[in-house]
């Protein structure tokens, strides 16, 4: 029950994001807006999204049932796409994209918090695998449908539609959802076999290497999240000609094969798991061996002249595989960090990572702006694949969860014996 609901969370967080891109030329014609004040807009969901996600994983994920901190989140969705769809002016367009932010970036690490706590870590890959395809389904059934409903109701309402959605998904959330057994809070979740529920020091765990090629592989892959959402629409129909009405269903099958891309990786990546492979292979070698692959087929896609089926299968393909990282590296997240402090990691580490979201938006655009629509969409993702291809080959460097698993248990049981240590030099000088 709790991972078919996070499925629909996960949906309308992405048609809450995707309305705006399908929007993109009904804003821009009737608000008079430049390419580069889009991609203003565009990125101002990302403005605060990564210090609101840090600060409800240092200050809340900890202390708030993730039953209630979802409800939270969801409310401040619904909230911010009202003024958004009343308003003509650019500040309060920004000004909402902002809020939405600031509710959307805890979001996706509070899910993965949500959904651990129902499975051992063995066992977590497939169900987050699960949950996350309500990205894809989201474009697959947002973007026709939500295409159709700017079209014929104008894009305001589109944004009333989301709101609505938002406001249905908590009551549901609210009457059925509850903490899993391997929660944070759990005592038994370390006896099933998560990793020691004794802390380590933070910046032992920020600086361990498995943590940072997290963060190198999920900048990269989040880098691709906020190019796609903002501007593979206005590619298709400003840079490849395609006709607005036909831009969501174009989106809508290059988004088909998603869900059978990431579900396939994920299960044969848990299924080497239980076959005896370690976690540096089944996980962060097809998690680096993915960007590379996706990387090399924009590159690619762009380079081949005109908009036949190759440049957009080939486009399709290389911003779908980036999205294994949101499965493999929360798993690895979540496979190395003491169950006490796994909602902050996870929360810190995809909170962070979302600072791609607010850059990769602003650089399409003036890209867009510097070059024109033929040159600069194909300069924007060409930057795009040369940083997936980077991240990947330094992710087969760094990524090792068994090492690091190794090393920070060492740091726990040494910070066990100290504060034994001084516990027991204080009875002594007590005496």
């Amino acid at each position: 029950m709790v991972v078919a609901l996070l499925f629909f969370y996960t949906m309308i967080n992405f048609f809450d994001r995707l309305v705006l891109g399908l929007s993109a030329v009904p804003v821009m014609r009737e608000l008079s807006l430049t390419p580069a004040q889009y991609g203003l807009v565009a990125s101002g969901v990302y403005w605060l999204y990564a210090v609101s996600g840090v600060a409800v994983g240092l200050f809340l994920v900890n202390r708030v049932s993730t039953k209630w901190l979802l409800v939270g989140l969801v409310l401040i969705w619904s909230v911010a796409q009202v003024p958004a769809a009343l308003t003509s002016s650019l500040s309060v367009l920004i000004a909402c994209r902002v809020l939405l932010g600031i509710g959307e970036g805890p979001g996706s690490p509070s899910a993965y918090e949500a959904c651990h706590s129902w499975f051992p870590p063995e066992k977590r890959n497939l169900p987050t695998a699960i949950f996350l395809q309500g990205a894809p389904v989201a474009f697959l059934v947002g973007a026709p449908f939500l295409s159709w409903v700017i079209v014929e109701c104008g894009w305001r309402f589109s944004l009333l539609l989301c709101s609505s959605l938002g406001a249905i998904w908590i009551v549901a959330w609210f009457a059925l959802a509850k903490d899993g057994p391997f929660s944070g809070s759990a005592a038994k979740a370390c006896a099933a076999g998560d990793q020691a529920v004794s802390p380590v020091p933070w910046a032992a765990l920020w600086l361990d290497r498995t943590m940072i090629g997290n963060y190198v592989l999920g900048f990269s892959a989040y880098w691709i999240v906020g190019v796609t959402v903002a501007w593979q629409a206005p590619y298709l129909q400003m840079g490849l000609g395609y006709d607005g009405k036909v831009v969501g269903w174009l989106i809508a099958a290059m988004t088909a094969a998603q869900p059978f891309v990431l579900l396939t990786i994920s299960y044969l990546s848990e299924r080497a798991l239980g076959s005896g492979a370690s976690s540096r292979v089944a996980r962060g070698a097809v998690n680096a061996a993915c960007l590379v692959a996706s990387g090399v087929l924009l590159a690619a896609a762009v380079m081949i002249e005109g908009a036949g089926f190759t440049k957009l299968a080939l486009l399709a393909l290389g911003t779908t595989l980036p999205s294994v990282t949101t499965v493999l590296g929360a798993a690895m997240v979540s496979e190395i960090a003491p169950t006490s402090q796994r909602g902050t990691a996870l929360l810190v580490t995809y909170s962070a990572i979302t600072v791609a979201g607010l850059l990769s938006p602003l650089t399409m655009g003036y890209a867009v702006q510097a070059a024109g629509q033929a040159e600069g969409f194909v300069y924007g993702y060409l930057i795009a694949a040369a940083l997936l291809v980077f991240a990947g080959m330094l992710g087969f460097l760094l990524l090792d969860p068994e090492g690091s698993k190794r090393r920070l248990n060492a740091i726990s049981s040494e910070s066990q014996v100290d504060r034994q240590s001084s516990s027991q030099l204080g009875v002594s000088h007590a005496g």
